[in-house]
């Protein structure tokens, strides 16, 4: 078996850390990606710009990045970004910035419009500028990988554009950060984070580094996700949560499987957010993949802490699953996508058409993901 892994080049984490960046930013000129005026990371791109200010650091605030970034918005950054003639780009916020802040920083460096790259028109060729990741859920894993997802409202899907040149080379883990998010975004991001790791877990390329990060990722989570949701200021949970979600980042070097070969088309064809879409999914298709994979799923129970005999898969797989579903209507979260969006079985055709243009190249679940398995996964949950 050959395999190739991918890290960020250094990677910082502690409370409070964002205070150094002041001097580690003396003498450049920042390109600063952060969410439109009054979304929720506004607090915290207040405290960065304090600490830039206080150390004279000259930067650019690009406020145009929405959820679900689109083309327009990349390719507008792109154009401030070298009329201004930046050196370095910092995106601070959750996974759409730091994925907007990823695509700004490879674009500046590689010609034409994002959309050419992001469907196949043109190669990366160029390396990116240097990017700083800070987030500010636990969730998305965008700090350690190589992927940013974008909206393509013109051809009505969220395809994702990926390159190694991608990766940041520096990321910033400071817990601080995520403790004002409400509790509806840390358990949804916190969802997003556990299905990486669950999914890169079971992918067919797998390999031990990606599982020794998943596995971890696992156990972060599910520890102190409910304690996050329910008591936003525990920074240990917090910082649990920040952990894990980078170390699930990390793990998507393998790969991921059916929760987003759906996640990603159903929130261009229904609006769901991706978060919600993942934790709904998710247990559907651990049940439709444990019988390819039972042995994966006895070292999920024990990570999780999950007293199942070391024999059975298949009690392995129903107590994970029941697990998480326990956490899950614990917490009050919806457990159907007609509970978030207002998709009925009329529109599992549109996004099957999505998938196809959008999805399709990923082929890592352990079973076969065919229409008629997705299909069947999208009427469970809806």
């Amino acid at each position: 078996m050959c395999y190739e892994i991918w890290f960020p080049n250094r990677v910082e984490v502690g409370e409070g850390i964002i205070g150094k960046l002041g001097e580690k930013l003396k003498g450049r000129k920042v390109f600063i990606a952060a969410y439109k005026k009054g979304a929720r990371s506004s607090g915290n791109l207040n405290r960065l710009i304090g600490i830039l200010d206080e150390h004279e650091v000259s930067y650019i605030l690009y406020k145009g990045i929405k959820p679900d970034p689109d083309i327009q918005c990349i390719d507008e950054g792109v154009e401030l970004c070298r009329q201004e003639r930046c050196d370095l780009v910092l995106g601070i916020g959750g996974g759409s910035v730091l994925d907007a802040a990823k695509a700004i920083g490879i674009m500046v460096n590689n010609p034409g419009s994002v959309r050419e790259y992001q469907m196949g028109e043109k190669h990366i060729t160029q390396r990116s500028l240097p990017v700083y990741a800070i987030p500010t859920t636990s969730g998305s894993g965008s700090e350690a990988s190589k992927v940013a997802v974008i909206s393509n409202i013109e051809a009505g899907v969220k395809k994702s554009l990926a390159h190694p040149y991608m990766i940041p080379g520096y990321a910033l883990i400071d817990p601080e950060l995520t403790v004002s998010l409400p509790k509806e975004l840390t358990y949804s991001t916190g969802m997003d984070a556990l299905s990486h790791a669950v999914e890169s877990y079971c992918s067919l390329n797998a390999n031990p580094i990606t599982e020794a990060y998943s596995l971890k990722a696992m156990e972060l989570i599910i520890s102190n996700l409910e304690t996050a949701v329910n008591c936003p200021w525990d920074l240990k949970a917090r910082r649990n949560m920040a952990m894990g979600s980078f170390m699930a980042g990390v793990a998507l070097n393998a790969g991921v499987g059916a929760v987003h070969i759906l996640a990603q088309p159903l929130g261009a064809v229904c609006g769901i957010s991706h978060g919600f879409a993942c934790a709904i999914l998710l247990p559907v298709v651990m049940r439709k993949n444990y019988s390819y994979c039972g042995e994966r799923f006895v070292k999920m129970a024990e990570v999780m802490g999950l007293n199942v005999p070391a024999s059975s898969g298949e009690a392995a797989a129903k107590a994970v699953i029941d697990h998480i579903e326990s956490m899950r209507a614990r917490l009050g979260m919806p457990s159907r996508l007609s509970e978030v969006c207002s998709i009925t079985r009329d529109d599992f055709k549109d996004v099957m058409e999505s998938m196809k243009n959008s999805t399709s190249h990923i082929k890592t679940n352990p079973r076969l993901a065919d229409e008629k398995l997705l299909m069947e996964i999208l009427d469970e949950a809806v």
